[in-house]
Order: C-alpha cells, then structure tokens, then sequence
C-alpha cells in the first residue's frame, strides 16, 4: 500500500515538472526496479536473519537442556573433554569386615561345697591326785564300736601320756596314768572313769561310747568317795 502511494506521488512529481503520463512511467520504472531490488534484497536479509535466528536459538536451547538433563549420575566421572565417562570398575575393592569383639567366657566360680563332717568325737579329760591336770578336757575321734578304754589309748598316744594297763573287755584294768600307779597314795588309791557325770559299774574294756560324750578319767585315794563315787 505505501509502495503504491509512493508511486502515485513520484508520478504526479514528474508530471508538475511537465513531463506526461507515458514519460513518467517510463522515468519511474528503472527507479521502481532498483528500489524493487533493494527491496528484496533488504526482505531477503532480514528473512536469512530470522532464519538463522531460529536456527542458532533451539541450539541454545538444546545444549542448555542437555546440560541441565544430562548431569553425569552419581558414579560417572567428566574428562577435560567433557566426555561422560565410566569409573575404572577394575579396581579392587576392599570389603571391610566387621570384627567382633572376642567374646570372653567367664566361667562362674563354683562355690566350695562344704561336705557335711560325718567326724564323730567325744571329750576326754585326765586328773590326777590332789586335781592334778594331767590332760585338759580334748576332742578324741570316736569310731564304731569305740570304747572308755578305746578313747583313753588313743588320747595317751596323741598327747605322749604314759599309760598301763593289764587284762582285756570284762577284765581290762587301768594301773598307771602319767606314772601314777595305784596304791602310790594308799591301799585304797587307783583309777576310776566317769561317763556324762556317771561312774559305770563296768570294765573299760567294755563300756562303748557314743557321740559327743563327756569322759573323765580321775585319781581316787579312798575308793572313790573323795572323787563323789557312790556304789
């Protein structure tokens, strides 16, 4: 439209300065065709202009997008070349392996079982005359069957006592403790024994005993009334 305004205007110039129609046109024509011509070119510019433009854009776009999508993934190392390359698998890897710690293995200690003594006693004591002490009152192991005459042996022997005696079971008599003899302090002087504070009317040889005891051998100058025996 403003190509054809132009057009009208240039002719009616050419036609003031007195030329006619045909002469216009014939003036126009060159000057229309080179400006036809710069036309298309400058057209034809900006057309390769846009073209490039459109072109040059979705390259921009397609390395921003694929800058932005193709990040290397965790595990893909990038070379000076920008070039996506794998990690060497080759290397070796080292496995660590958890160490427990060594157990240790407390044995409990085990509690001493304390056997129940099964050890059967009695006590045995020896006076001699006037309360002479001749063996304080003493623990003396007792055995099956064990006698006053057993108890006394044993006891001499484990304290280093002197003792004599003549005779066995019903006729067993005891002569001499610690060197005391009968008859040494009278014609009625000798050796008496006494069970839990009782004077048996019995041989030594024969009387057994019994757990736990009491035994007293003793020292009599007057047939045992001086020493509380009464028969």
């Amino acid at each position: 439209m403003k190509r054809k305004l132009s057009l009208l205007v240039v002719i009616f110039g050419f036609i003031s300065m007195g030329m006619g129609i045909g002469q216009a046109i014939q003036v126009w024509s060159p000057l229309a065709w080179i400006a036809d011509t710069q036309q298309a070119k400058s057209i034809a510019g900006e057309a390769n202009h846009r073209e490039e433009t459109i072109q040059v854009k979705p390259e921009k776009e397609r390395n921003t997008t694929q800058s932005k999508n193709e990040t290397p993934e965790k595990g893909i190392e990038i070379n000076e070349n920008q070039s996506l390359t794998e990690p060497d698998r080759s290397k070796s890897i080292t496995s660590v392996t958890e160490e427990k710690p060594p157990t240790s293995t407390s044995s409990t200690p085990s509690t001493p079982t304390t056997s129940k003594s099964t050890t059967q006693s009695i006590t045995l004591s020896i006076t001699g005359s006037d309360g002479a002490r001749f063996l304080a009152p003493a623990q003396i192991s007792l055995r099956d069957g064990d006698t006053v005459f057993d108890a006394l042996k044993r006891a001499t022997d484990q304290n280093g006592i002197q003792m004599e005696y003549r005779g066995a079971k019903h006729t067993l008599y005891v002569e001499g403790i610690h060197n005391l003899y009968e008859f040494d302090k009278g014609p009625q002087s000798g050796w008496m024994y006494r069970v839990n504070g009782v004077f048996p009317n019995k041989s030594a040889g024969i009387f057994t005993i019994n757990n736990g005891d009491r035994i007293e051998w003793l020292y009599t100058k007057n047939l045992g009334r001086d020493i509380g025996a009464e028969f």
